[in-house]
């Protein structure tokens, strides 16, 4: 009887390995396929996706498997609410294997980020991508192609919510990568050329935005990207246009209109359509402009009418969907419809009491709320007079140190000048050595009055200063201190301020990150000051963090300035402090 059962059971087991095998082919046929024949991976998908359901006991990770290639598959069809619905599905099997799963937690988190990213959710967009650079760096996998797509990723969100800097930061790194590990021919390079070539379009640099727009061509027709192809036509179409190389903008707006016509891809053709127009308008050609402008209004609205029939047919196949699962569910009420009835009608008191004893504790809230609203009023009244306070101590420190600095310098530095004339005048042996010592202590007055006054910035300026700071950090072989500076015309005290921040901030990293790097950026870009500190320390949770006296220092310092601080960190993945001042300001 027990070799009998043993028998079942190893049956039983490799019944349902090959079966678990038969889904994981289907599924890599799926993706597979998906590239150059999207019906053939649905139907794939489909078959997958019904056994899968139908295995007991159930193959999570297969499971999740099978919902990720299907999600990535209504992605492509352009169902983008349904396709988030997989990834998040499949995510969330994923995540209950935290340890085991580290790399397919990454790749759900990254599809996830790049979906919310098209349809324009950016900030949720941010913290997914964010979140799956964090978990591959935890898997310890060394593909590099991988941190290229996450990088690119990251690099084209910051570049659409204009914080250039920061977009900057990532391609950059994505270069990197390209650049160190031979990547120049992989399809995602292309992305990363497009978007650095629309960054320093933006920023008018057209001669280097060229150079990256053409590198994107050339990979992106070797790798068949028809819509990052038309893309980088239409771009490098304003480029010739910004240049004044009108007959060059032709060119290349019509090889984007061609390719964004193959596809049938109206948002494309629009955008080409209408820059044409704007073109003819700049070369008094009413006639073309008018045709182009009729035909931006065609293909916008075309678009329109595309975008509802997708969601019409997605609100179509959720109906259809509900209404089977409606009419399975109602034979099942049928059968305890008395007996759920009898226990609604007994426990209708039971509600009727609990509402109205939640009313009554809603109205208390309500009273405690409107206390809560009156002492808010107070707080933020002291707030700003803690603020006023804050700018006039930092106001006040700084009146001291020059006080102090002046005095020493002045009144000390005199006297010890005055000693040591005496002392030259004596022919005692003693006195060349004494004159030695006061020669030293008038050095180390010299370098602290320089020090307390910031004399050693407003002389030699902020980028000796800091590269004394990089070279202190060096020497103590603990963290590394990487500095990008451009060369920048403002005022001596704000060159002051900027100093005392870094200090700061170093300080911070050195007491509390555990960091072995750091990285401090400062540009200017449209009269606008951008200072970039990271640090690839453990971070902290942003939701329960409280700011110090240094960041309210910081804080405080900047605002004098007009200038607004922003602070993205998260446990395990460094900090990001990004400082911006306009510095067109006039200030006392």
């Amino acid at each position: 009887m027990r070799n009998k059962l043993l028998f079942l059971l190893l049956i039983n087991f490799t019944v349902t390995k090959t079966y678990s095998q038969s889904i994981s082919e289907l599924n890599r046929l799926a993706f597979e396929t998906k590239d150059y024949n999207l019906a053939k991976a649905f139907v794939y998908s489909d078959q997958a996706y019904i056994k899968i359901k139908d295995t007991i006991p159930r193959n999570t990770i297969l499971e999740s498997d099978v919902l990720s290639i299907r999600g990535t598959l209504f992605q492509m069809k352009g169902y983008f609410k349904k396709a988030l619905d997989f990834h998040y599905k499949s995510l969330k099997i994923r995540n209950k294997y935290h340890l085991t799963e580290l790399v397919k937690i990454s790749n759900s988190k990254l599809n996830i980020g790049n979906l919310l990213y098209i349809i324009g959710s950016h900030g949720k967009s941010k913290r997914y991508l964010l979140e799956s650079l964090e978990s591959y760096k935890q898997s310890n996998d060394d593909d590099y192609y991988e941190y290229l797509k996450r990088y690119n990723s990251l690099g084209a969100l910051f570049k659409d919510i204009g914080k250039t800097d920061s977009a900057l930061l990532y391609l950059n790194k994505a270069l990197t990568i390209i650049k160190e590990n031979g990547l120049d021919f992989e399809s995602e390079t292309g992305d990363v050329y497009l978007n650095l070539g629309i960054i320093y379009e933006e920023k008018g640099y057209l001669d280097k935005s060229l150079s990256f727009l053409v590198k994107a061509i050339i990979i992106q027709k070797q790798s068949k990207d028809l819509s990052g192809l038309s893309m980088s036509y239409h771009h490098l179409g304003v480029v010739h246009e910004l240049k004044q190389d009108y007959s060059m903008a032709k060119k290349s707006y019509n090889d984007a209109a061609s390719i964004a016509k193959l596809q049938n891809d109206y948002e494309l053709q629009k955008d080409v359509y209408l820059s044409k127009a704007k073109l003819f308008v700049k070369e008094g050609n009413q006639d073309s402009s008018l045709y182009y402008f009729e035909q931006y209004t065609y293909s916008n609205q075309k678009f329109n009418d595309q975008s509802q029939k997708k969601t019409i047919l997605e609100l179509e196949t959720k109906y259809q969907t509900e209404e089977k699962n409606i009419t399975i569910k109602n034979a099942q009420e049928r059968e305890t419809f008395y007996i759920i009835g009898g226990i609604i009608i007994s426990m209708a008191f039971v509600f009727i009491l609990f509402f109205l004893i939640r009313n009554y504790r809603q109205k208390q809230r309500i009273a405690l709320l409107q206390v809560d609203v009156k002492n808010n009023e107070i707080n933020e009244l002291l707030n700003q007079q803690e603020t006023a306070s804050y700018a006039a101590m930092l106001e006040g420190q700084d009146q001291e140190r020059l006080r102090i600095a002046r005095e020493l310098h002045d009144r000390l530095g005199s006297t010890l000048a005055t000693i040591k004339l005496g002392l030259q005048n004596e022919d005692l042996p003693q006195a060349q050595q004494q004159v030695a010592l006061v020669n030293t202590a008038i050095s180390e007055v010299r370098t602290i009055s320089h020090d307390l006054s910031g004399g050693n910035i407003e002389q030699y300026g902020l980028a000796k200063a800091l590269n004394e700071l990089k070279n202190t950090l060096d020497r103590s072989g603990k963290i590394t201190l990487n500095l990008f500076m451009e060369a920048v015309n403002i005022q001596a005290s704000l060159h002051v301020t900027i100093y005392r921040i870094v200090q700061e901030l170093v300080s911070n990293t050195l007491k509390h990150a555990e960091a072995t790097e750091i990285t401090f950026q400062l540009s200017c870009v449209d009269e606008q000051l951008t200072l970039i500190y990271e640090d690839n320390g453990k971070g902290f949770d942003l939701n329960h963090y409280q700011p110090g006296m240094g960041i309210t220092n910081i804080r405080h310092r900047i605002e004098k300035w007009n200038g607004s601080l922003e602070i993205d960190a998260q446990p395990n993945r460094g900090t990001i402090v990004i400082l911006m001042v306009p510095i067109t300001m006039q200030h006392d």
